[in-house]
């Protein structure tokens, strides 16, 4: 398995978690997507950085402001990554 595939993976592990019905696994699951965005490098496949982006940015709009607040940091992170695509897709 390459490096590439384990973070398809990973991430995967990790948007499919954000539907948890527990409000501080989704918390959780936040803070490990700031952690897997500063160990991914820049140049990681654009399709999957746009994937994670899209579904971060449905669950900011969740209806708890923690939860919210959560996903702000990561799509803040997110951002710095590929701004230009960021902004296009926000």
């Amino acid at each position: 398995m390459s490096v590439g595939s384990e973070l398809d993976e990973i991430y995967e592990l990790l948007l499919k978690s954000l539907d948890d019905k527990q409000d501080s696994i989704r918390i959780e699951i936040c803070k490990g997507m700031i952690a897997f965005f500063k160990a991914v490098k820049p140049d990681w496949k654009m399709e999957s950085y746009e994937k994670i982006v899209c579904t971060l940015l449905i669950h900011y709009d969740d209806p708890k402001e923690d939860v919210r607040k959560a996903v702000e940091e990561v799509l803040t992170i997110a951002g710095s990554i590929h701004k230009k695509e960021f902004l296009e897709m926000v």
